[in-house]
């Protein structure tokens, strides 16, 4: 009794580890994160794998997490990395410059 129960609760996918994404989901993941989404009609200006996840199973009708792309992006040895904005392009370079001799002096 206790075997049938054991084998009646075994994952089917673990003879062939079918996964959902396909060949073809993958390659289009990867094309669209080379792409700002601003060129895809969006208003956000980064890549989330939540927004990744989303816009994938629009295009495709796969329905994956966040999680489960990420790690797909993982295998293809791309990491996300926060950009740090320089506000350099805002400040006044005269006031800076003042305030930098004052600091020295």
């Amino acid at each position: 009794m206790i075997q049938t129960t054991r084998e009646s609760l075994k994952d089917k996918r673990e003879k062939g580890n079918h996964t959902k994404a396909t060949d073809k989901y993958i390659q289009l993941l990867i094309e669209t994160i080379e792409k700002l989404p601003s060129e895809l009609g969006y208003e956000f200006g980064r890549w989330t794998a939540a927004r990744l996840a989303m816009y994938m199973s629009e295009q495709t009708g796969i329905n994956l997490s966040g999680e489960q792309v990420r790690r797909i992006l993982l295998k293809k040895k791309y990491v996300y990395l926060w950009a740090k904005y320089s506000l350099e392009d805002k400040q006044d370079q005269a006031k800076r410059a003042a305030f930098q001799e004052k600091l020295a002096g």
